[in-house]
């Protein structure tokens, strides 16, 4: 299931961004995330991807507007793995396709979107530890 934010104006820079929804993703990325949307599927669950290859280009207009490492590379220091097609952003679906509450929205450049931080919902942490616990680092996938 994919929803690319940034193939529409739904992202934090407010416009499109992609001229067309084509994710691209590396074959090894593509076939273990294949994996874990089959493991999530006996559970009742999914994956949604937001985004996946970023062309470079893309990435220095998120650099410029950002300009904070935590969140967006610098793509004159790192193009990093959205470029090389070697990152996904997703999130938990239930069956009907639906997103599953998680601690931020995408896109959140807080420090509630961090991996570790405090003051969420237990709700919402516990969706968040299925996406990198159960789900995606149990199958070589590194949260950030």
């Amino acid at each position: 299931m994919f929803e690319i934010r940034y193939a529409s104006s739904n992202n934090f820079l407010g416009r499109t961004l992609y001229p067309k929804v084509d994710p691209q993703l590396r074959c090894p990325l593509a076939l273990e995330l294949h994996k874990v949307q089959q493991d999530l599927s006996k559970e009742g669950l999914g994956l949604k991807v937001w985004d996946a290859h970023r062309p470079l280009a893309v990435q220095q207009l998120m650099w410029d507007e950002v300009q904070d490492p935590r969140y967006v590379s610098d793509p004159s220091v790192n193009a990093g793995r959205h470029s090389r097609g070697a990152s996904v952003d997703v999130t938990l679906v239930n069956q009907r396709g639906k997103p599953l509450r998680m601690p931020t929205d995408y896109d959140d450049f807080s420090k509630s979107a961090h991996v570790n931080a405090d003051g969420v919902l237990s709700s919402s942490r516990q969706c968040s530890t299925i996406t990198r616990g159960d789900g995606t680092e149990r199958i070589s996938f590194v949260c950030y």
